[in-house]
């Protein structure tokens, strides 16, 4: 389960079911509301649904490619964002 807190309050705000290990999650630069969660075998672009207080999700589709991913990189304008696999290639 992903759970985003209010370090503050030490409440959570919003949760969303997952059963995929969750190797990291980066938030886009300009945007707050919006997370990519970097799992095993995929990713996952994450939005916070302020109003529900649930969070949307939208897998990727690298279509018949397999690969185990690790780590994440969004350029500074939000408009690109670079995944790294175990096996050293970069989507």
């Amino acid at each position: 389960m992903l759970v985003i807190w209010d370090a503050e309050s030490g409440k959570s705000l919003y949760g969303s079911p997952n059963k995929e290990v969750v190797n990291e999650i980066v938030f886009f630069n300009h945007d707050n509301s919006k997370l990519i969660s970097v799992q095993h075998n995929g990713i996952q672009i994450l939005t916070i649904d302020q109003v529900y207080k649930k969070i949307q999700s939208l897998n990727a589709n690298f279509g018949n490619v397999k690969r185990q991913f690790t780590c994440v990189a969004i350029d500074h304008s939000d408009s690109y964002l670079y995944c790294g696999t175990k096996t050293g290639d970069i989507f």
